[in-house]
């Protein structure tokens, strides 16, 4: 992912929550166009978070782009990801 500093974030009062129960504050929100495999383009909130971690994904995004579940047969992996053993010791370090 790029970083763009010269885009400009609206603030937001979105208050975000883990499935744990933890609270994500967003920096800010802009507006995206998003397109997907011939769909109409659609304009969506893109809420940005600070810090490290993986992207997320609002459910209204998948509801709105309309994915084809049944046509997902796979999903790579890359080769250095870590072992479950390796990520459990993680979580348990942390």
């Amino acid at each position: 992912m790029k970083k763009c500093d010269q885009i400009s974030l609206q603030q937001t009062e979105l208050l975000l929550k883990t499935y744990t129960g933890e609270n994500i504050n967003p920096v800010g929100v802009l507006e995206v166009n998003v397109e997907c495999k011939g769909q109409h383009p659609l304009l969506l909130d893109l809420y940005v978070i600070k810090g490290k971690g993986p992207v997320l994904m609002e459910r209204y995004w998948y509801y709105m782009i309309r994915l084809d579940w049944c046509g997902i047969k796979s999903l790579n992996v890359s080769q250095a990801a870590l072992s479950a053993k390796e990520r459990l010791q993680t979580m348990l370090d942390e």
